[in-house]
């Protein structure tokens, strides 16, 4: 999601402030290929399944309007959408978290 919401800070005309973003799709990319290889290896909810397709939401809604401000938008819903399974695992399976 942070590649979505990377490209549409691009599209938008940001200079100064898009370095933030890629720093964070680099580290969000490193997270995401570390927890695909050394995972847990639990199976897809509904919920995750859910989280995914508002992303797809979000880039559909990019392909269509080519419009920064509606992609930025979708890309928070849908990062605020990506917080709930995180936060229900922690809640559920506390003794699997590293303080």
């Amino acid at each position: 999601m942070a590649g979505i919401t990377l490209v549409s800070y691009w599209a938008a005309g940001a200079q100064n402030t898009v370095y933030v973003l890629l720093g964070d799709f680099v580290a969000f990319s490193i997270i995401a290929l570390l927890a695909w290889k050394y995972g847990n290896g639990r199976k897809f909810t509904r919920l995750d399944y859910f989280c995914l397709i508002a992303a797809f939401i979000a880039i559909a809604v990019y392909i269509v309007s080519h419009d920064p401000l509606w992609v930025l938008r979708a890309m928070l819903v849908a990062e605020v959408l990506a917080l709930v399974p995180t936060m229900l695992k922690s809640w559920e399976h506390p003794e699997e978290e590293i303080s």
